[in-house]
């Protein structure tokens, strides 16, 4: 294009056309010309560096893609495809050319022009496809593509392959409803005739028996109810604004009369208690923390005069540098000390790992509920020696917006 100018008054000097013939206007013409070179260098990237190489590579990682990679026309027809997209599609990508995607997957392809903040929309849903006689799913993520000037000039198709993620999610549901239902009506109903048998015998050792049977089946069903605890640290929920005094409050009531011998001292150190924070996650970290502690205390503490569990729950709000006047930085800090044997190593190693092993696993699902609901506050937790005896938590929630007092000095 940049040399039609020059080319046309040339071509008109020589044949000596228009209202002034006898006039060269070709070094005039060598302005546009530059213009246009100026705009192909500078826009269109015409003449981009190692442009060979450049497109060698872009095919290359496309083509070694395990994921399927379909390109379309902007009027949805089908462009090219990666290997991987003609063994999904059962077909070559001479073959398949030119025709409408909607042959082969229902998806909606979106209208990049619709979108203002960006010049490529991305749609993601999910299909069935039978590859090779196997039924599998694929998340399939739709991209509008674009030039260096932000004309739609078509759209990628990318299929992932998420059989094994939904297989998963599967068999973690109806492990969670055989937790939740199943395991714990039959533990209740086992722990029901435990309890009658310990009021009804009179031999001490069958009384004992019974009595194992009856804290063991507790521990069943209470298995049950943690399992829908994990479901519900699983699930989607946004920060609420909650008085944190009132919940970590309840919550050491719930485990008081859970534990009447147990000494559950709480001290808050917040101006305001109204924070914005996930209650639910909240909830289970602390109720899960103060349990553990009293379920595997010993009977040997040091700070009681019995030997009694004794833990102590601490609540503070923390600021970057202490400055009172920047509340996006300002972090929950729960601290929960006792004074049991402490943690096994094994078991801390587990959590840290993010995975147990044959040789590495805790003893229960406690310690886990806690890594998971800091993780629904994203949170972080630290485990450590208390001195004379036990363990030292400390969860660090950062809080998203401001307290309510923070929030009542900016509106006065």
């Amino acid at each position: 294009m940049s040399t039609l100018p020059p080319g046309l008054a040339l071509v008109a000097w020589t044949l000596e056309l228009g209202p002034a013939p006898q006039i060269q206007l070709a070094p005039i013409m060598f302005i546009p010309h530059a213009l246009l070179d100026a705009y192909a260098f500078n826009r269109a990237e015409m003449f981009e560096r190692y442009p060979t190489t450049s497109r060698a590579a872009e095919r290359t990682a496309i083509n070694d893609l395990a994921d399927p990679v379909i390109a379309l026309a902007p009027d949805r027809r089908i462009v090219s495809l990666n290997p991987a997209a003609e063994t999904v599609l059962g077909m070559q990508a001479e073959d398949a050319r030119n025709r409408p995607i909607t042959e082969f997957l229902s998806v909606d392809v979106p209208d990049g022009r619709a979108s203002d903040e960006t010049d490529s929309a991305t749609e993601t849903n999910e299909v069935t496809l039978t590859v090779d006689r196997e039924r599998r799913i694929y998340a399939v993520s739709v991209s509008v593509l674009a030039d260096p000037r932000g004309i739609e000039v078509g759209y990628t198709v990318v299929l992932s392959d998420v059989t094994e993620r939904e297989r998963r999610r599967q068999q973690l549901e109806v492990l969670n409803r055989i937790l939740r239902h199943n395991l714990r009506n039959d533990a209740g109903v086992v722990h029901g005739y435990g309890e009658l048998l310990v009021d009804q015998l009179e031999d001490p050792e069958l009384r004992r028996m019974a009595d194992a049977i009856e804290r063991r089946a507790g521990a069943l069903a209470t298995l049950g109810d943690k399992a829908n605890t994990v479901e519900t640290l699983l699930s989607e929920v946004d920060p609420a604004p909650v008085d944190i005094d009132a919940l970590a409050g309840s919550t050491i009531d719930d485990a008081r009369q859970r534990h009447p011998d147990a000494v559950i001292e709480y001290v808050s150190d917040i101006d305001d208690p109204t924070l914005d924070i996930r209650e639910d996650a909240f909830r289970a970290a602390l109720t899960n923390t103060v349990e553990n502690a009293v379920e595997h205390h010993d009977g040997h503490g040091c700070t009681n005069g019995n030997g009694s569990p004794w833990i102590r729950v601490a609540l503070r709000v923390e600021r970057a540098d202490g400055d009172e006047s920047v509340p996006s930085a300002a972090t929950l800090v729960c601290t929960v000390e006792d004074d049991g044997p402490g943690i096994p190593d094994h078991e801390l190693q587990a959590i840290e790992a993010g995975q147990e092993t044959a040789l590495e696993h805790g003893s229960g699902l406690g310690l886990w509920i806690v890594e998971w609901a800091a993780a629904a506050l994203g949170a972080t937790v630290e485990y450590e020696e208390r001195e004379p005896r036990g363990t030292r938590m400390r969860m660090h929630v950062p809080l998203r917006g401001e307290t309510g007092t923070d929030q009542r000095e900016m509106d006065g």
